[in-house]
């Protein structure tokens, strides 16, 4: 059989170490020659991540490699968190649809994180919505308050629960076509949730440290897995989340719940700070938009740049 030219699916990047599914659900370990290595690294971005669609042939040896990475439609990224230089942390690409997870306690749950995670998904255009899981842990008249802040903006939202089986039927539902990415923190559930759906999986978990109240990565690598008509993506933890490419003037954009409001602010470059006859925050000032979110666009604006640098 001829497979030059076959189009695959990246499954599993580990390293050097990249697992490909071919057409015929058939996995392949296949290398990347170093011309293609070298184009991506000069573009200043990620060279192969989890969900690209490739072109790969089988050598003489068995393995596979890789000719050539197609365009992508969506990427998920974020800045790069290590390099010194600037760059771009290709986390996964071509999602269908992205489910924040964050743990209402153990750890607690992390706003400033998932909104950060959700204007990535903004950017690109990624279907996003925000799982709280170990509702078992907390009281139940918490909870609304977190989901308004969520639900007022359009996003939808689930409850979930391990231990007492909450939301798990309704989660099952949302993983069975397509594929899904799962973001978040380590330690607030991913694999836990996974291993209640799909025990066949076999996704490592471990306790939180009572030190940090942080979780331990015990998903090591992204990896993209069956589940029932469709694909789950599992991700390693996110401790850290730089928006990448994202100015001051373009993160209004990013919070869907400004939309309505946000054209006819009086400056053309408003900030929706400390901009006068801002008409984002009039809608504030009316509860038209959440006061936590608000917060929460603040927080990230302040860090980031007025324009972005050349990286050619």
């Amino acid at each position: 059989m001829d497979n030059a030219g076959q189009i695959g699916l990246v499954i599993r990047v580990d390293g050097n170490r990249t697992r490909v599914r071919s057409s015929e659900g058939i996995v392949v370990d296949c290398f990347l020659p170093k011309t293609l290595r070298r184009a991506a690294r000069q573009r200043g971005t990620t060279v192969i991540a989890v969900g690209d669609r490739v072109e790969w042939t089988l050598t003489d040896s068995g393995s596979g490699k890789i000719l050539k990475i197609l365009p992508r439609e969506h990427v998920f990224s974020r800045s790069n968190p290590t390099d010194r230089r600037p760059g771009e942390d290709v986390l996964v690409t071509n999602p269908g649809r992205l489910l924040v997870i964050d743990s209402l306690a153990d750890p607690t749950f992390n706003p400033r994180l998932v909104d950060r995670i959700l204007c990535a998904a903004e950017a690109q255009d990624i279907p996003a919505s925000i799982i709280c899981n170990k509702s078992d842990l907390v009281a139940e008249d918490t909870i609304p308050p977190l989901l308004e802040r969520y639900q007022s903006t359009g996003y939808e939202t689930l409850v979930t629960s391990v231990i007492s089986g909450r939301g798990l039927d309704e989660l099952s539902g949302w993983l069975d076509t397509g594929i899904t990415l799962l973001s978040g923190r380590s330690g607030v559930g991913k694999s836990s949730l996974l291993n209640a759906l799909a025990p066949g999986l076999g996704r490592r978990v471990a306790e939180i440290s009572a030190a940090t109240n942080k979780g331990r990565h015990t998903t090591t690598a992204t990896e993209l897995l069956p589940y029932k008509d469709g694909f789950v993506i599992d991700t390693p933890g996110i401790r850290e989340f730089g928006l990448w490419r994202i100015t001051k003037g373009r993160l209004g954009r990013l919070f869907p719940e400004f939309a309505p409001y946000q054209d006819h602010c009086h400056f053309r470059d408003c900030l929706h700070n400390s901009e006068p006859r801002c008409a984002v925050k009039t809608a504030l000032a009316k509860d038209k938009i959440n006061q936590k979110r608000y917060e929460s666009y603040l927080a990230i604006l302040t860090n980031l740049p007025k324009t972005l640098p050349y990286l050619g």
